[in-house]
């Protein structure tokens, strides 16, 4: 309740700066400003990748535009859960998100598999994801995806870092496929799921917030995330049996603006905008990589870490073919699994 009471005031005083600030919105008569102030929020971890790619947008964005648009940071979901911020950002409570792949997905079966995780296990390496979503197709099918499910403009696809699946005892400790079953996961969103539940665990459905206590009291056994929140969050303390089984060798997170604020912007603000957060793509896939493997380094002495063979991620990619394009061509239809696996396959 008090969570609830807190992020109310802070919705509510945010709606005031904004009312103060908008230009549109001074009494009649009144000079108005081309200057414009924009939130963006996160919900990940502090030191996090993404965290530190938002800060270096906020500086930049203010510098180029010589103060005239200023960004307003929230960060580690100081006003919203994951699932909130993309509702936030939709209706325009605030301007610009960092939003997670999977809760994304639950929006857009497109845009959980474009952002890795709806083809969890089907990518051959991180250097094919990339070329997946660098194809222009790729970027457009997600911007207008975007725009029509969620009236939001895409920015950018910033890394995230690769996924990693931890267990709170050797009992679930994952050193072979047939080690899945069993396990009550947490997992994120519908793709992951049934991927999973595949793979012979019963998936529940919780916010990340909830899992340290939970893996505390054994309600659920494992869950899967990437080192950096293991690490960041010490969640190594009740899930210290990790395995890079390399079903996500990388996942993005989708940068977003409300599409009325956006349109608002004048051209040359947009095109600041859009640059600096497109830049940015080289940073977070330069540092997500240096960030693996500094966790992995910095949690060896804490966990048991086992990483998966080449001819294991084979058994999981041959079991994850068929569950995953079943599942898209139910959710999305076969005309758009058909797209997006052929954009896969031009992309291995």
């Amino acid at each position: 309740m008090m969570r609830r009471m807190a992020t109310v005031a802070a919705i509510a005083a945010l709606a005031v700066g904004m009312l103060a600030a908008s230009p549109a919105l001074h009494a009649a008569g009144e000079a108005e400003t081309d200057q414009v102030s924009l939130e963006l929020a996160d919900t990940s971890a502090p030191g996090h990748v993404l965290v530190r790619a938002g800060d270096r947008f906020k500086d930049e964005v203010e510098e180029l535009s010589g103060g005239e648009i200023e960004i307003v940071r929230y960060s580690h979901g100081e006003l919203y859960d994951a699932r909130g911020l993309i509702e936030a950002v939709e209706i325009g409570s605030v301007a610009m998100g960092i939003q997670h792949m999977s809760f994304v997905g639950g929006h857009s079966p497109a845009l959980e598999f474009i952002s890795a995780v709806g083809a969890q296990g089907l990518w051959e390496d991180v250097e094919h994801y990339h070329r997946f979503i660098d194809q222009p197709e790729v970027r457009e099918l997600a911007a207008s995806e975007f725009e029509a499910n969620l009236n939001q403009k895409l920015l950018a696809m910033w890394d995230y870092g690769s996924g990693i699946y931890a267990a709170r005892s050797e009992e679930y400790f994952v050193q072979d496929i047939d080690d899945f079953a069993g396990a009550r996961m947490r997992t994120a969103g519908t793709a992951m799921a049934e991927l999973y539940t595949s793979l012979g665990v019963s998936p529940a459905d919780l916010d990340i917030g909830e899992v340290y206590m939970a893996l505390e009291r054994g309600t659920v056994d494992s869950f899967s995330t990437g080192p950096s929140r293991v690490y960041l969050d010490g969640m190594y303390e009740v899930a210290p049996y990790l395995t890079q089984d390399g079903t996500l060798p990388r996942l993005i997170f989708w940068v977003t603006m409300n599409l009325d604020t956006w349109n608002s912007l004048s051209p040359e603000q947009q095109e600041i905008i859009q640059d600096v957060a497109t830049g940015l793509e080289s940073f977070t896939r330069k540092e997500a990589t240096a960030d693996i493997d500094g966790f992995h380094e910095s949690l060896d002495e804490a966990v048991e870490l086992y990483f998966f063979t080449d001819e294991q991620i084979a058994e999981v990619r041959e079991i994850a073919q068929p569950v995953l394009k079943d599942l898209l061509t139910d959710r999305a239809g076969e005309e758009m699994a058909v797209r997006l696996f052929d954009l896969m396959e031009q992309a291995r």
